[in-house]
This record gives structure tokens, C-alpha cells and sequence, in this order.
């Protein structure tokens, strides 16, 4: 998920730099039920920064 995330960034940054408006990009925070793995994924995700996040 993290190195999904990384890269749909990079290349939806590549795709969107000549446009004035842009559409939202989220990130979907996975972990399961374990707290530690969604905290842990959650970090990571926004240390890349998405504009929203949804949890999966």
C-alpha cells in the first residue's frame, strides 16, 4: 500500500502539473485489525501527503 501510494503520488503529480484545477487524491490506510499496522500505515501514507485519507 505505502509503495502504491508513492508512486500513484508521483505520477499524478506528473500528470496534473499543467492543470489549474485538480482533482482530490486519497490515500487508503490498510492494517486490518491491528492497530499498530493501520497507525504504521497511516504515518507513512501522509509523510507522502494525500489530501484525504480513507481507511480500507
Amino acid at each position: 500500500t505505502v509503495r502504491w501510494g508513492a508512486r500513484c503520488r508521483a505520477e499524478f503529480d506528473k500528470l496534473m502539473k499543467s492543470k489549474k484545477e485538480k482533482p482530490l487524491l486519497f490515500g487508503i490506510v490498510q492494517g486490518g485489525s491491528f492497530p499498530e499496522l493501520r497507525r504504521e500505515c497511516g504515518t507513512r501514507l501522509e509523510e507522502i501527503g494525500f489530501d484525504g485519507y480513507g481507511f480500507g
